[in-house]
């Protein structure tokens, strides 16, 4: 009988051993598990956080290239009031296009709008300096800075030769000078480019653009 009960005891001391292993190795697998998934959580929040970034990166330059850059047919030309170029310049549409028509039109002793036919004589050929100004009418920062253009033809006459480009009505200089945004404005010195900038700047700009450039 005793040694029944010894056997029992044995038994149950061997199940309750084997338990409390068992518990133990649980306990000791945990941390092992831990450490295995944790580079894969850290891996899915820096994933994460970089997707985030790169699209507020992306949604604030869109934004930015749309609201300062110069007109550009590829951006929304419609931002600042821009028209899109299918939208035909029209003298009826307000006193204001008048005036701006006026501008595009105007011509001078140092100053001249040209067109694809003129563009060895005016420019590639030219003995002094040509400031181009490359435009289209729907541009609202080119309407801004005609009035700027002209008033420095008959400042500087005898300086730099002011050239106009309506690229809208002259497509194969637009493609030849690699015109992309509006308004562009190129330095040419013995029919080669040697400077440029776009978007609409102020006359004391210009003046240091030429002087610093020439």
């Amino acid at each position: 009988m005793e040694e029944s009960k010894k056997e029992k005891s044995s038994s149950t001391q061997k199940i309750s051993n084997a338990q409390t292993l068992e518990n133990q190795t649980t306990k000791e697998r945990k941390p092992f598990f831990r450490l295995q998934t944790f580079p894969w959580i850290a891996s899915a929040l820096i994933l994460l956080i970089s997707s985030t970034t790169l699209l507020f990166i992306n949604y604030k330059s869109k934004i930015c290239e749309n609201i300062c850059d110069p007109c550009n047919t590829e951006n929304n030309p419609e931002v600042l009031g821009h028209k899109t170029p299918q939208e035909e310049y029209t003298l009826e549409e307000s006193e204001s296009s008048e005036d701006d028509q006026e501008k595009i039109n105007k011509q001078g002793k140092n100053l001249k709008l040209i067109n694809g036919n003129d563009w060895d004589k005016e420019v590639a050929e030219s003995t002094e300096p040509a400031l181009v100004l490359f435009f289209e009418p729907w541009c609202s920062f080119c309407k801004m800075f005609m009035g700027v253009f002209n008033d420095l033809s008959e400042e500087m006459e005898g300086k730099v030769k002011f050239v106009k480009v309506n690229t809208q009505e002259n497509s194969s200089v637009k493609t030849s000078q690699k015109i992309e945004a509006f308004p562009t404005i190129k330095l040419f010195k013995d029919g080669k480019e040697i400077d440029s900038f776009m978007g609409y700047r102020e006359k004391e700009e210009v003046v240091k653009f030429l002087n610093t450039s020439l």
